[in-house]
């Protein structure tokens, strides 16, 4: 009985850390693949862009770690090989990567999960994070196992989305010359079936 328990938890580790490097290098391997932002992309293309991340108003506060970011990804599932009750929750609020905006409400990463060291603080959070959903730690097979990738202010990344120009309004004394273009702002973008996709950086 208890070697089954041991093996169940084992193969358990062994597929959650499986999927999450596969994750990561599928979501590696789209960001390599796309181009760098240019000057004259056109709406709807797909490019990426790498910098650092600036907050361009509240941040959130990741639910696992308490951290403060613009972006996470937080994931709990039992320990058990077996177990299908799985949560997972993905925030993002607006950010800037360098002068380029960041707006979606999925995406992917390819991050490295936080260290969650456990506490009474921490496992404070855990219960909260579960309320919502009418869940408890003993709810998942064997206990439940938290995964939490979050993006920080301050981080360099890259990051790969659908390019939009969101016209400005030109500023005082600033010129246009007759084949200038109006100004614009530049975002990348997502949806459900074009997530962002955000990563370290790739120079």
């Amino acid at each position: 009985m208890l070697a089954g328990v041991a093996l169940s938890f084992g193969l358990g580790a062994v597929f959650r850390t499986w999927r999450a490097r596969s994750e990561r290098t599928s979501a590696r391997r789209q960001l390599a693949q796309i181009t760098q932002l240019s000057a004259d992309a056109l709406d709807g293309a797909v490019a990426r862009v790498t910098g650092v991340v600036e907050a361009t108003g509240d941040v959130l506060r990741a639910p696992a770690s308490g951290r403060d970011c613009v972006a996470y990804r937080t994931r709990v599932e039992g320990r058990h090989v077996t177990d299908s009750n799985a949560l997972e929750q993905v925030q993002i609020c607006r950010f800037r990567v360098g002068d380029v905006v960041i707006e979606s409400e999925h995406a992917r990463f390819d991050l490295q999960p936080c260290k969650l060291v456990p506490s009474v603080e921490q496992t404070a959070r855990y219960d909260a994070f579960l309320r919502p959903y009418g869940r408890t730690r003993h709810y998942f097979g064997g206990g439940a196992v938290f995964r939490e990738v979050v993006v920080c202010p301050g981080a360099r990344v890259t990051v790969v989305g659908l390019v939009m120009h969101e016209a400005r309004a030109i500023a005082p004394g600033e010129e246009l010359g007759f084949r200038d273009r109006p100004p614009s702002i530049v975002r990348l973008v997502g949806d459900k079936d074009h997530p962002i996709i955000i990563g370290d950086a790739i120079d």
